[in-house]
C-alpha cells in the first residue's frame, strides 16, 4: 500500500518491451499524465518522453537447457516482472541504455551490474541455486518454491538496477552502496509492485544463507552487510511501510520492541530520500 503523501516513483501501465524486440514492436498503452504532490494539488505533465533517452532493455543470451534452466527462464520471463521492468523503462530518464543480460552460462558470475558495458547479468544458475536453497532448507512460508524464487529474483534484479542507476545518473550515496541498493529494491517492491512479499522472500533467502556465510571471517570485510543484518533490515522496511498489512513480518523472529517501533521512521526516511534524488529523473 502506497503512502498517500508520497508520489509513487513509477506508474503502470506502460510500453512493454519484449526481449530482443525493438521499440517499434513494443505494445504501447496510454500513459498517465498527472501526478499528485504533497499539497494534494494535481499537476498535468507532458506524456511524451525525450526521444534520445536511454532505454531499459532485456537480452536473452541463450535458450535454457534442461528442466532446471527452463524453470529459471520462466521465472525471469514472468508477466509481473515484465510489466514492472516496462514501467521502469517508461518512467525513467536514462542517459544511456541499460541491458539486462539473461541466461549466461553456469560458469558466469552473477547477478551483478558491470559499469563498463552497462549490463546487468542475470544467469539462469542464480535462479536455479535460489530454488535449490529454499528446497534444501525445507522452506515453509506457506508459498510454493516457484513463487518464492520469483520474488527473490525480482528483488535481486531491482538491487542490481539500483547499482546501474547510481552509476549512470551519478547519484549520491552516503554509506554502503550495497545497503542503498537493498533499500531501493524494497522501495520498488512496495511502491511499484505493491508487494512487500518480494522483499520478505529476499530476507528469508538471506536468513538461509547466513547459516553458512556469516560464520566466515570474510563476511566481515565484504562490501555487503552480513546476511543476517540484511534479513532484519528488509523486514523492518517492509513492516515500516504498512505495519497493519505486514503485522506478521516479525512473527517468526525476535526483535526488540523499541527497534520494531522505529521501523516506520526507517521506511519514511528511505522513501523520502530516494524520491529526493530520483524524482528529477522521471519522465514528464
Amino acid at each position: 500500500m502506497r503512502r498517500s503523501h508520497l508520489l509513487p516513483l513509477f506508474v503502470l501501465p506502460v510500453a512493454v518491451l519484449l526481449p530482443g524486440c525493438s521499440d517499434d514492436h513494443a505494445k504501447t498503452v496510454t500513459r498517465m499524465t498527472t501526478r499528485t504532490v504533497s499539497t494534494t494539488k494535481t499537476v498535468t505533465r507532458e506524456a511524451a518522453p525525450p526521444k534520445d533517452r536511454g532505454r531499459l532493455r532485456v537480452r536473452v543470451i541463450h535458450e535454457p537447457e534442461g528442466a532446471a534452466e527452463r524453470r529459471a527462464a520462466k521465472v525471469l520471463d514472468s508477466k509481473g516482472l515484465r510489466a514492472s521492468l516496462a514501467a521502469i523503462d517508461d518512467s525513467m530518464l536514462l542517459k544511456r541504455d541499460i541491458t539486462i543480460r539473461v541466461g549466461d552460462g553456469a560458469d558466469e558470475d552473477g547477478p551483478y551490474y558491470d559499469p563498463n558495458d552497462r549490463q546487468i547479468r542475470m544467469p539462469y544458475s542464480f535462479v536455479v541455486d535460489t530454488e535449490r536453497s529454499f528446497r534444501e532448507a525445507d522452506y515453509a512460508s506457506g508459498k510454493d518454491l516457484q513463487l518464492a524464487t520469483r520474488e527473490v529474483t525480482t528483488f535481486v534484479l531491482y538491487h542490481e538496477l539500483a547499482h546501474a542507476l547510481i552509476d549512470q545518473l551519478e547519484l549520491p550515496v552516503l554509506g554502503r552502496e550495497e545497503d542503498a541498493a537493498d533499500s531501493f529494491a524494497v522501495l520498488l517492491a512496495i511502491e511499484l509492485d505493491d508487494d512487500g512479499d518480494i522483499a520478505i522472500s529476499a530476507a528469508d533467502s538471506f536468513d538461509i544463507s547466513s547459516e553458512d556465510n556469516d560464520s566466515d571471517v570474510a563476511a566481515y570485510w565484504d562490501e555487503h552487510s552480513l546476511d543476517e543484518q540484511r534479513f532484519y533490515s528488509l523486514l523492518c522496511l517492509v513492516y515500516g511501510s504498512d505495519s497493519k498489512r505486514y503485522s506478521d513480518a516479525f512473527d517468526s523472529v525476535k526483535i526488540d520492541r523499541e527497534r520494531k517501533s522505529s521501523c516506520p521512521d526507517d521506511w519514511s526516511a528511505t522513501s523520502r530520500n530516494w524520491h529526493h534524488v530520483m524524482d528529477r529523473y522521471l519522465s514528464e
